[in-house]
């Protein structure tokens, strides 16, 4: 299945990008991360014979996930992200409210150490 999931986008990026079909394939889903010795020996220039990417990815990443964290730290479950949030807790949700909640709780955990790693 692989090989055929594969051969099939090597197939529509012949079709449909040809300005990226020699390109070495680790560079395909990110043509802009593609040395540029490399853009020059496959006459792919970035910028020049595809466009350069819209969007600073990681920069976008850091500022949607600080936007998340806002959005759920002044929501109405603020005090259940304390309750829920804390290690030291024995407190597990009981229905599907304090689950989700806890969820969250865990997802602001995630949040933070996601952003210490971008910057």
């Amino acid at each position: 299945m692989r090989f055929f999931i594969i051969y099939s986008f090597i197939e529509f990026l012949s079709k449909y990008c040809p300005e990226l079909k020699n390109l070495p394939i680790e560079y395909l889903f990110e043509p802009w991360k593609t040395p540029i010795n490399i853009q020059e020996e496959k006459k792919c220039i970035i910028g020049k014979d595809y466009p350069e990417p819209c969007i600073d990815y990681e920069q976008a990443l850091k500022e949607n996930l600080l936007k998340l964290k806002q959005y759920f730290l002044s929501s109405d479950r603020k005090s259940l992200f304390d309750v829920f949030g804390n290690e030291n807790n024995a407190i597990k949700p009981t229905n599907s409210y304090e689950f989700q909640s806890f969820t969250y709780a865990k997802f602001l955990e995630t949040i933070d150490s996601d952003i210490d790693d971008i910057d």
